[in-house]
């Protein structure tokens, strides 16, 4: 039994020892595969905002300490794309406030530095020259501060994304019905016919 025992395991034990050092070889290959997916999908993970812009806007509203629309200038790098370590320096000239608090001391026409880290993996808001919704976290966490494209930052008119969320931030004031901006066409296209109306007794 031992003899035969011995002879079974030299055949099928060799087997299973050339089997491990293949799968020992393979498993640190899947390990790095699977790190690397993970890293990947884990890269910048964001809370979607939502899927119409008053729900967007409700959620800028509740979560972010300032939201405003600016006009962005002075936009400059600093870093090296090669070294994947690149800040994007900008101004901020506020055109619109929709939320802040009064420590914030936030007015329209007032200028806001911003520095945001656009290195892979860290979510920074790569903002360009041109007028922007803005939402930042927490108002304390600046002056200079770090745009997150985790936040609900976009340009405006570059998307219905961004002019659906721009609409359900205005006031009331500011908005205009479909039955006020019907009447505002109706009404001067009757003041025509009625003197077109007007002219053709006069003549008559």
């Amino acid at each position: 039994k031992v003899t035969v025992s011995v002879l079974y395991w030299r055949s099928i034990g060799s087997q299973s020892i050339s089997h491990h050092i293949g799968a020992m070889r393979i498993v640190p290959t899947v390990l790095l595969l699977l790190c690397g997916m993970s890293a990947v999908a884990l890269a910048c993970s964001c809370i979607n905002p939502g899927d119409t812009g008053s729900a967007r806007a409700q959620y800028a509203l509740e979560n972010f300490d300032l939201v405003f629309l600016a006009n962005v200038g002075d936009v400059a790098d600093t870093g090296s794309v090669d070294s994947n370590n690149v800040v994007r320096n900008a101004t901020l000239t506020i055109t619109d406030i929709f939320k802040a608090p009064a420590s914030a001391a936030l007015s329209v026409g007032a200028t806001l530095a911003t520095s945001t880290d656009l290195t892979c993996c860290l979510c920074g808001y790569n903002v360009s020259a041109a007028q922007h919704l803005i939402s930042i976290y927490r108002a304390a966490e600046g002056p200079p501060y770090s745009l997150s494209s985790c936040s609900v930052n976009c340009a405006v008119g570059s998307s219905t994304w961004c002019s659906d969320t721009v609409a359900a931030l205005q006031p009331p004031s500011q908005k205009t019905s479909p039955a006020t901006h019907s009447f505002m066409y109706a009404v001067p296209g009757a003041v025509t016919m009625l003197l077109m109306l007007a002219a053709v007794f006069y003549t008559a």
